[in-house]
């Protein structure tokens, strides 16, 4: 047995625990949550993720992962990696420029990403195109 860091309160728990001793909330026993969490940034109400996930995704599999870590982890909107974007020297550790939000792109086939070498927004990638992802959550 191994200690983990709850995603919803950061309090030490077993890692083989399904939810957690001290606020309650469903904790995954996913091997690459606490490296992923690990310890958030707080900014603007919102947790940020300490790390990108490793690998770029597409965006249903980013959904899906950011989902994964745990109790309201989720890919961020467009407004939320927009402040990511303006506070990218604090929180460091972007390994991309290209980063998946969470908004549809119009329909179809299409979603919204920021590009995070300029700052701006772009919806016209299809999603099955590769990109980075960094996880959030409301606080």
């Amino acid at each position: 047995m191994a200690l983990k860091n709850c995603p919803e309160c950061n309090k030490q728990i077993s890692d083989q625990s399904s939810f957690c001793i001290n606020c309650g909330a469903p904790v995954n026993n996913l091997p690459n949550t606490n490296s992923i969490i690990s310890k958030p940034y707080e900014i603007k109400g919102m947790l940020i993720a300490n790390h990108d996930f490793p690998h770029e995704m597409n965006w249903d599999d980013a959904k899906t992962k950011c989902k994964e870590l745990g109790y309201g982890w989720r890919l961020p909107t467009v407004n939320e990696l927009t402040i990511i974007y303006e506070y990218k020297s604090k929180i460091g550790g972007l390994i991309g420029d290209f980063y998946w939000s969470s908004s549809d792109g119009g329909g179809g086939g299409y979603a919204s990403f920021i590009d995070f070498s300029s700052g701006k927004e772009n919806s016209i990638v299809r999603k099955e195109t590769l990109h980075y992802v960094r996880a959030v959550k409301i606080i």
